[in-house]
């Protein structure tokens, strides 16, 4: 996420709005680096071929359970601007994003924004390993903070 905020900083042809949830489980190197690689090659293409003035970028995690059990991490990013031609083909940058997402079991949608220009959607799915990473963090802190709390009360 720090390297997208550096990434969107840097635009310098179009706006880019970032929208990131506060609380994201940890992620894997392998999700992290798909996610990164699929935003700022979509923010390339935008950059080059695009014409846009507007672009966001939304990253959400499914709302299947609040504890991101069986959950996806979902990147969605969307310009305003002239969109896919017709008479272009699949690049190496569309195909790439889409593999990016198959590396980590997930799926890359490309397609006509229904506000104009392009959007890209890529589903990525949470592994069982970052998920109980997530919930054993999320454990140890609470735990901490009690401890802490009953040693200044001097209960522990």
């Amino acid at each position: 996420v720090g390297a997208l905020r550096e990434r969107a900083q840097d635009a310098a042809t179009f706006a880019l709005r970032l929208d990131v949830p506060e609380e994201l489980p940890s992620l894997s190197a392998a999700l992290e680096t798909a996610v990164y690689y699929i935003a700022l090659e979509a923010l390339t293409n935008i950059e080059k071929h695009a014409q846009a003035q507007n672009c966001a970028i939304l990253l959400s995690l499914s709302e299947q359970d609040s504890s991101f059990i069986g959950g996806n991490l979902q990147l969605h990013i969307e310009d305003v601007g002239r969109g896919l031609s017709p008479h272009r083909g699949s690049g190496l940058g569309l195909l790439s994003m889409r593999g990016r997402a198959a590396e980590v079991g997930g799926t890359c949608l490309i397609e006509p924004s229904p506000h104009c220009g392009l959007q890209v959607i890529a589903h990525l799915p949470l592994t069982a390993e970052q998920e109980i990473s997530t919930l054993h963090a999320r454990y140890m802190g609470t735990k901490g903070r009690v401890s802490t709390q009953m040693k200044q009360m001097g209960q522990y």
